[in-house]
């Protein structure tokens, strides 16, 4: 089950404005739109196609303006956790009930720090300002040389590459003019002949590609910050020694008009003023893409960091679209990334693994549809097994959110180092005793896991016909729900498939008498869910729950009533589900509420150690490799015949690549897998634990499953070869009408599209 992400994702948007700076002119009904507007181009669409529907940001609502505690001119410098704090300072003083809402986002009249936040990682702040005076609006990149230019005039400047400079994939810049309050270097000036910023202090005057030197003798006086900036804005902008040109650096040094390329060995490094308001899709979704759990997305061979111009999360760096009401916006999330979501499912995907000597020495063909028409009937990713890597394929066509694509169409390839996505997830740490123990149990149709932690104790009527009620209500061993099953629909499971209801007794609720009320049936999910609450509660089926035509349910909690006790309320779905709690040496249940999601690979085709098993009575990870299979929390020894064989990789070798978490060890005494020092946490088989070896192990998991894309577009008649793990990936043809790319694949042995073993 993967950690998927799905459901309903209100935001609650709060407009705050400086004591000083007047509210922009734009109805509040148009923020809302944007986020919330179906059918307008803007965030709600966005995120609803790109999950193909599987989550929302219906219930999204708009609050303020509220004036903050902070005026632009003595307080504009700090960071984008002041705004969020602010703004939720201000809502919760104007009784807005933050608790139904998934996260905030501050909007903020003038140009300040924004972006999403580490230290609240579901908010973020926006910039939504009337023009300030204290810059000059109109600066852009070009995309050919890298160079800053002025966009805002009748024609672009001329490109040392050819042409004029092309801004189309530009985010918009402003920088400080005649302003010798602004923190940062003086000497810079615009020239009128090139449209370039270039470094003039010290009487320096540097070579235009136009003719002679710059022409700066129409220029205003810039200033630019070095390092870490109290605005928001983009840091990798560098001087080149050479022709004294300012350019960006983190795609490469671009072409110098002196010779070659810049030179940035002596330079600072730079951070540019955004320019403008922020409420575009492009730089609002990548900023709550991160508030979903996404990291940025890289390229490969060398790696760099907003290296995938295909994705999303490499923003602004990207084959955008640059028309349209909320323009910049695009493009889509690539298939690796759609996949971990959960978007994305395993009967979409064809999984292939290596051939060994003379089994399959011929090349497979493979039709894959377009990534963004999901209506064809075709598997949507290829996914190619290696011990150390996960090679994914994907097509992609000139449409939708894809429509700022320079090709037509294109075939993209990415790398993941480590086997997350293919691997058995919702493996947990402990903060008590530091070991890791399965939680699997109970996947959520909001994602993740239920949220049963705040939750009352209730208890169900199990095969008694004595206390009345309705009956034929079953548990699922999946998903650990409660779900109707007397209309003959099983309803759809959060774990995948149908509910299963095959170990479930017959409980009975019921309609009258003592116990709380308003809880419901599902007529989508066949699920029960709370409908007393103010969260909106996501459904299995897709969207909310459709509680049309239910009664009114009764259930008694925190009583010496008899039944079935151990049910709980999960927050995040409203739904009621058994808990199911695995032991604790320290004492009582786990905690694992500060976990990350860890997943351990039991794929043959996997590197690793072998012989780490699942104990079904402590639900921990033991290594099963020694004479003694270790002293269990629940007593006795571990039991390990229930469990899959799994596989850790070691940091060690071609392991150290691996993306994941290191510092996993093994203890001697319990065989137990523990994160920490050579010594610690409550071991079962007394004091602490203590590690068996020097060896240390490495985890996948979710927030370290990073994307690498190799190379750029591949057309047909590209080839792709890891002479490495002896790998061939051949782009063969394109069928544009149909959406169907033909890819070939040597080596290897096909497995039908299904979910992994």
């Amino acid at each position: 089950m993967a950690q998927f992400v799905k459901g309903p994702r209100p935001y609650c948007v709060v407009l705050c404005t400086f004591t000083d700076i007047p509210i922009p002119a734009i109805p509040i009904s148009k923020v809302l739109e944007f986020v919330a507007g179906d059918g307008s181009g803007g965030l709600f669409d966005y995120w609803r196609d790109i999950s193909y529907g599987q989550i929302s940001l219906e219930g999204s609502q708009v609050f303020g303006w509220y004036p903050m505690q902070y005026s632009w001119v003595k307080d504009s410098n700090a960071g984008r956790d002041r705004w969020i704090a602010e703004a939720i300072r201000l809502a919760t003083l104007n009784q807005v009930p933050l608790s139904r809402f998934y996260g905030v986002i501050a909007v903020v009249n003038a140009e300040t720090d924004d972006s999403a936040s580490g230290n609240t990682p579901r908010n973020l702040a926006i910039a939504l300002p009337a023009e300030s005076p204290h810059y000059q609006y109109g600066w852009a990149w070009c995309g050919k040389c890298s160079a800053l230019a002025y966009s805002a005039g009748a024609v672009p400047g001329p490109c040392i590459v050819g042409g004029v400079h092309d801004h189309s994939s530009s985010m918009a810049y402003a920088l400080s003019i005649n302003d010798a309050s602004f923190p940062g270097q003086e000497g810079w000036r615009w020239c009128r002949k090139c449209q370039i910023l270039a470094y003039a202090g010290a009487g320096v005057v540097g070579p235009c590609l136009v003719s002679g030197t710059h022409d700066h003798s129409n220029s205003g006086q810039y200033r630019l910050a070095m390092g870490q900036a109290g605005f928001r804005g983009q840091d990798q902008w560098q001087w080149c020694s050479k022709c004294q040109g300012f350019a960006y650096s983190g795609q490469g040094a671009g072409p110098c008009v002196v010779s070659g390329t810049h030179d940035h060995s002596r330079s600072a490094n730079y951070t540019v003023p955004n320019g403008g308001s922020t409420v575009n899709t492009m730089f609002v979704g990548h900023e709550s893409g991160h508030t979903l759990g996404l990291q940025h997305s890289w390229a490969a061979t060398p790696d760099k960091e907003y290296g995938d111009p295909w994705d999303l999360m490499s923003a602004f760096h990207v084959q955008g679209i640059q028309t349209g009401p909320y323009s910049p916006s695009g493009p889509g999330l690539n298939a690796p990334t759609l996949n971990k979501l959960g978007w994305l499912a395993e009967d979409r995907i064809l999984t292939h693994t290596p051939g060994h000597g003379i089994l399959f020495p011929a090349t497979r063909q493979v039709k894959l549809g377009t990534l963004n028409r999901p209506e064809t009937n075709l598997p949507l990713m290829i996914r190619v097994l290696t011990p150390d890597r996960i090679y994914t394929v994907e097509f992609r066509q000139k449409l939708g959110w894809d429509r700022g694509m320079t090709q037509e169409a294109a075939v993209f390839i990415h790398e993941l180092r480590s086997y997350y996505t293919h691997s058995q997830q919702n493996w947990r740490w402990c903060e008590r005793c530091l070991g890791l123990h399965y939680a699997g149990l109970a996947p959520c149709a909001a994602g993740g896991l239920h949220d049963l932690g705040s939750s009352a104790n209730y208890r169900l009527s199990l095969d008694d016909p004595s206390t009345g009620g309705q009956d034929n209500w079953r548990w699922c061993s999946k998903c650990q729900l409660m779900a109707y099953a007397g209309s003959g629909a099983s309803g759809p499971c959060p774990a995948g498939g149908t509910h299963d209801h095959h170990a479930s007794g017959d409980y009975r609720l019921a309609t009258a008498g003592s116990g709380q009320d308003q809880w419901k049936w599902c007529r989508k999910c066949q699920g029960l869910s709370y409908v007393g609450g103010e969260n909106l509660s996501a459904c299995s089926a897709g969207g909310i729950h459709d509680h049309t035509n239910s009664l009114n349910y009764l259930i008694p909690h925190d009583t010496n009533a008899g039944g079935q006790e151990g049910w709980r309320y999960c927050g995040k779905c409203q739904g009621m589900a058994y808990s199911v709690r695995s032991i604790c040496p320290a004492g009582g249940p786990h905690v694992w509420n500060n976990s990350a999601d860890y997943a351990l690979a039991h794929d043959a085709t996997a590197g690793g150690q072998i012989n780490w098993f699942w104990c079904s009575r402590c639900m921990g990870a033991v290594y099963g490799g020694t004479a003694t299979s270790g002293v269990c929390p629940a007593g006795n020894a571990h039991t390990l015949t229930q469990s899959l064989n799994y596989r850790l990789m070691e940091v060690s070798g071609t392991a150290a690549s691996i993306n994941g978490q290191p510092g996993w060890r093994r203890c001697g005494k319990c065989q137990g897998l523990f994160s920490g020092p050579d010594s610690g946490g409550q071991c079962p088989a007394t004091g602490h634990h203590e590690a068996a070896e020097s060896i240390s192990y490495i985890l996948a998991n979710w927030e370290s499953d990073t994307t690498y894309l190799i190379g750029q577009e591949w057309l047909p008649s590209s080839r792709f070869h890891d002479s490495t793990r002896d790998i061939t990936i051949t782009v063969d043809a394109f069928d544009k009408v149909a959406g169907i790319a033909i890819i070939g694949l040597s080596g290897y042995e096909l497995i039908e599209p299904g979910p992994p073993p």
